[in-house]
């Protein structure tokens, strides 16, 4: 079992490293849309999917890359001042946050279902077989992006659950 203070560091600076991808794909993603909505070739509609996602990486991956330094910080001095509070706490926000990942892949599948359904149904409209593909594009990248992040904060999740202490009758 991985201590506390390492699997914190090491979800946290694994955390904020993969911000750095998602940054990267979110300014390709809308630079690209930007460049197909004046466009007025085939691919037009991708320009949306791409567009909205993009902002949407662009703005978690700032946001995350941003303050886990500071994140960081108050966690390790609230665990100096009250470790037991700060386990409290943190497993409990970490419990939101693997319940969330249950609820953002299902979303993400849909939109994968969804735009290839567009994709596949609608293939006669450039403008909507294109939007699909793009909803299919994003939608993987974000739910590949979200099994990593899930993946990244069992062993945090772990040590969490392992540091806290047994209550009477356990």
């Amino acid at each position: 079992m991985t201590d506390l203070a390492t699997a914190l560091t090491t979800y946290f600076s694994a955390e904020k490293q993969a911000m750095l991808p998602i940054i990267g794909i979110g300014l390709l993603a809308t630079v690209a849309a930007g460049w197909l909505l004046f466009s007025a070739g085939a691919l037009r509609g991708m320009a949306v999917p791409l567009g909205l996602v993009g902002v949407l990486e662009l703005g978690i991956g700032i946001a995350v890359y941003a303050r886990t330094d500071g994140q960081v910080a108050a966690l390790v001095d609230e665990r100096a001042r009250d470790s037991e509070a700060m386990v409290k706490v943190e497993s409990t926000r970490m419990a939101t946050v693997m319940n969330t990942f249950t609820v953002i892949k299902a979303v993400e599948v849909a939109l994968i279902a969804l735009g290839a359904g567009l994709a596949w149904s609608l293939s006669r409209s450039d403008f909507w077989f294109a939007f699909g593909v793009g909803l299919v594009m994003q939608a993987t990248v974000m739910l590949v992006f979200d099994l990593f992040a899930e993946r990244r904060a069992g062993p945090y999740v772990a040590a969490l659950t392992h540091a806290q202490p047994s209550s009477p009758g356990q």
